[in-house]
């Protein structure tokens, strides 16, 4: 007989194991799958049934063992579609695992056992544990499950966790009686469990008593230009407890006595949602958050690695992956510029026709300067174009057609701290979705070398997913250095495939810059080497940022450089630092996670500077939208204020402000400010509005009367210098919502560069287009494509040319005429 079981338990668990963890396209229940282990686990109980009524065998419970587990394994793939818990966290299936061996192996070798007879009981009493837990979590369900015996014989899972508690009873009494002092095992295998789970759930009830008690703190202390969550966020330790206490609710099942029959489409994190039996529990014995789902995914927002799974999302795309990428990319390593071109494939891997249509989002992390410049969708097998757009006309059409609607778009959005998103829609399993985006992007020098960084992005699953990649250098280089496995036959074209690899780089020396350009409607677009300007700079008024980031080291060394001058740190109101107050204002405040700088209540702006350093953790101007400061902010004027950031990292808060040319900001170490502080000089902004600077490509764009000069350079270069010159000209006006600037705008068209006011959208029909008044600009550059080299023609160029063959096809026409003349 054990043979027998034990084959359909391995059977059973193989076939669970293929249906749900390795071919990814079957990872979803069908209901196939379903009746298989439902029928094999009703077939060996028959069998059971008839050995003991007619052979008349002795009754055995290692057999009813047998015959639960394959009940247990049917609950699981039963629970894929009514859902009455969402998929077990990776330490919930190994002690599932572990439980059901335990159960098994003494049923295979009991002889060979009673050597490690302690050990035995051990497991089987902590398994116990998780069977007692699996049936009181069902124990609502038991009454109503009775009748539906009758009709349903489905329901008779319901009863399976506490028919496996008692028979591990059982065979525990049964061991014991067979041997003597093993209760000590029994004890120790019980409470261990328990142990663990009593200490996690004070742990957990600690942290949400924090988190309780800096709510109720924030209705008193906090700012009144700050909403209330900043500061619990600042105070808040984003540890692993806290996180999963932020959670609950949104990611992991909790104790409120009521079951989620069928699975809903979770849309305020891009992770399907999770069962934690020590979340559970400890959401029984702890009070209520008393913080929204609103401000918890705000603050769970704050950490840049949770900024894109806390995306909103119109659709669930918990089903998709990456099927394959196409990578192409050209370097123009004369001119420090490179065109990077991503083609995706995205694959569907449900098979419920109820979860057909799923939204694919991607968050695409860009080098600094770059600038999204292409889009494509394939609908019905044909590549089709975005038209550039104003935002709010891209963000209403996408609503529209993927919420109520139900349609083919894909839009692209500009994103604070250089990324891009990117939303798909629909995502079937009737084909792959294949989406392209163009990316223009300044290279990086450092050290003497020029750095080209791959293009990564976040999004649905890559595991699988293959890449094919194609470089081509538009130059001779020296010293190449490629990152990944590549291949070239006549050194300038290089090719690699293989798994995809998100971070790679390609690295060579600098080159001088070429003497090339682009020209379009007049106007001339050329590389120069970088001089940054600078002016003269002796600051009256330091003020320093201080938060977690900060070490001892770091603040002492920086008030020693400015010994004798006026140092100010920001507490609600700015405190002047003194040696009796010095250690108190940093222990205080080094304890805050983040910080944002009040820059619109310093004083004197031209004599200022402020002294920042920054975690990953901090609030974006998007999160802030809404506040008191963020009103002010947006108002204010802060071209006069200079920023040294200490840090290699940046803060969204001063990046941004970066981005929109607002503030004079510097990056380096503290030797750097020793520097600037000696020379009394200060890299300052280009208001130059025909020059466009890149730090990162020590270049800048030039922009003046078209001119007889060579011009073969790439598009990229008006599409650079238009994206920069926005930026420069938007100003904080970047961080209203509906900001809109008629020329801008049209200037964003021109060049088809996506901006924080200018968007690309595809839609399935040309009505769509008509129907939201999305036009393109035919007059401009369209989107972005692989050698798009050479001057566009100007429009007396075209008149021109028109004219030219008009007047061919005249001469032509009236030499035939002559001629058949003659003839006749």
């Amino acid at each position: 007989m054990f043979p027998i079981g034990l084959i359909a338990v391995c059977f059973s668990a193989a076939l669970y194991l293929i249906f749900s963890l390795l071919p990814l396209k079957y990872n979803d229940i069908s209901f196939l799958t379903i009746f298989t282990h439902y029928l094999i686990a009703v077939i060996y109980g028959i069998y059971i049934i008839s050995l003991k009524f007619y052979k008349k065998s002795k009754f055995s419970l290692d057999n009813t063992i047998y015959c639960l587990i394959l009940f247990f394994i049917s609950c699981f793939e039963l629970n894929k579609s009514l859902n009455l818990f969402n998929s077990s966290v990776d330490w919930l299936n190994i002690y599932i695992i572990f439980s059901c061996l335990s159960l098994i192996a003494i049923t295979i070798a009991p002889n060979l056992l009673k050597k490690y007879i302690g050990l035995v009981i051990f497991c089987l009493s902590a398994s116990s544990i998780l069977f007692l837990y699996y049936a009181i979590y069902l124990f609502p369900l038991y009454i109503i499950s009775l009748p539906l015996l009758l009709v349903l014989g489905l329901s008779i899972h319901t009863y399976i966790p506490f028919a496996l508690l008692l028979t591990t009873y059982i065979k525990i009494v049964q061991l014991i009686k067979e041997n003597n002092n093993l209760n000590k095992y029994v004890m120790f295998g019980l409470l261990l469990p328990i142990i663990l789970t009593a200490s996690y759930v004070f742990t957990f009830n600690l942290k949400a008593n924090h988190i309780n008690k800096l709510y109720s703190e924030s209705q008193i202390n906090h700012s009144d230009k700050l909403p209330e969550w900043i500061y619990i966020a600042q105070k808040l330790d984003l540890d692993f407890f806290t996180t999963k206490v932020l959670k609950t609710s949104l990611l992991y099942d909790f104790s409120n006595g009521q079951f989620n029959w069928f699975d809903t489409p979770n849309r305020n994190l891009d992770e399907p949602k999770k069962h934690d039996p020590l979340v559970v529990i400890s959401t029984f014995f702890t009070r209520d958050l008393q913080l929204d789902d609103d401000i918890k995914l705000k603050i769970l927002r704050l950490n840049s690695h949770s900024r894109h799974k806390t995306q909103e999302k119109l659709w669930s795309g918990d089903n998709l992956e990456v099927k394959d990428i196409t990578t192409n990319v050209e370097l123009y390593p004369s001119l420090r510029i490179a065109y990077t071109e991503k083609e995706i494939s995205i694959h569907n891997i449900s098979s419920n026709s109820w979860r057909n249509q799923q939204e694919a989002l991607f968050t695409f992390h860009l080098s600094p300067g770059s600038v999204a410049t292409s889009l494509s969708l394939w609908i019905n097998g044909v590549e089709e174009k975005a038209a550039l757009t104003t935002k709010s006309k891209a963000d209403s059409a996408y609503r529209q057609v993927v919420g109520v609607e139900a349609r083919d778009p894909s839009v692209l959005h500009w994103q604070e701290g250089n990324t891009i998103t990117v939303r798909v829609f629909p995502c079937t399993q009737e084909e792959d979705r294949k989406v392209k985006i163009g990316i223009t992007s300044p290279l990086e020098i450092y050290d003497n070398r020029l750095i080209y960084n791959n293009i990564w992005f976040e999004g649905p699953p890559t595991y699988g997913a293959e890449e094919r990649i194609k470089i081509k250098i538009m130059d001779s280089v020296k010293n190449l250095d490629l990152s990944n496995k590549f291949i070239t036959k006549d050194n300038k074209t290089w090719t690699s495939s293989g798994r995809y690899q998100p971070n790679w780089k390609i690295e060579f020396d600098v080159l001088p810059i070429l003497a090339n350009s682009f020209s379009f409607a007049g106007y001339r677009y050329a590389v120069q080497e970088l001089k940054q300007a600078k002016e003269k700079f002796e600051p009256s008024h330091i003020y320093l940022d201080l938060n977690s980031s900060w070490n001892l080291n770091e603040f002492e060394s920086v008030l020693e450089l400015f010994k004798g001058k006026k140092i100010y740190v920001s507490d609600n109101r700015f405190v002047n630092v003194k040696d009796h107050n010095r250690q108190y204002l940093f222990d205080k405040l080094t304890k805050l996670n983040f910080t944002l700088f009040p820059l619109y209540q310093l004083q004197n702006q031209k004599n200022t500077l402020i002294i920042t350093k920054s975690t990953e953790i901090g609030p974006s101007m998007d999160d802030l939208k809404g506040s008191n400061f963020f009103e002010t902010l947006k108002s204010g004027k802060f071209d006069k204020l200079y920023v040294f950031n200490i840090g290699k990292e940046q803060s969204q808060y001063f990046r941004t402000l970066a981005e929109f040319r607002t503030i004079n900001y510097c990056l380096g170490s503290i030797y750097k400010l020793k520097s600037i502080v000696q020379n009394k000089e200060f890299a300052v902004l280009n208001t130059n509005p025909n020059e466009v600077e890149i730090d990162q490509a020590n270049i800048k764009i030039i922009k003046d009367q078209y001119s007889n000069s060579k011009n073969t350079a790439p598009d990229h270069l008006k599409r650079l210098f238009d994206y920069n010159f926005i930026l420069q000209q938007v100003g904080t006006n970047g961080l209203k919502t509906n900001y809109y600037n008629e020329r801008l705008v049209r200037l964003a068209e021109e060049a088809n560069v996506v901006t924080p006011f200018s968007s690309l959208i595809v839609l399935e029909k040309l009505e769509d287009y008509e129907r939201f008044n999305i036009k393109k600009n035919l007059n401009g550059l369209q989107n972005a494509t692989l050698k798009s080299d050479g001057a566009v023609p100007e429009p007396h160029e075209w008149i021109l040319m028109i004219v030219i063959a008009a007047a061919l096809i005249i001469t032509i026409w009236l030499k035939k005429s002559v001629y058949f003349s003659i003839s006749k």
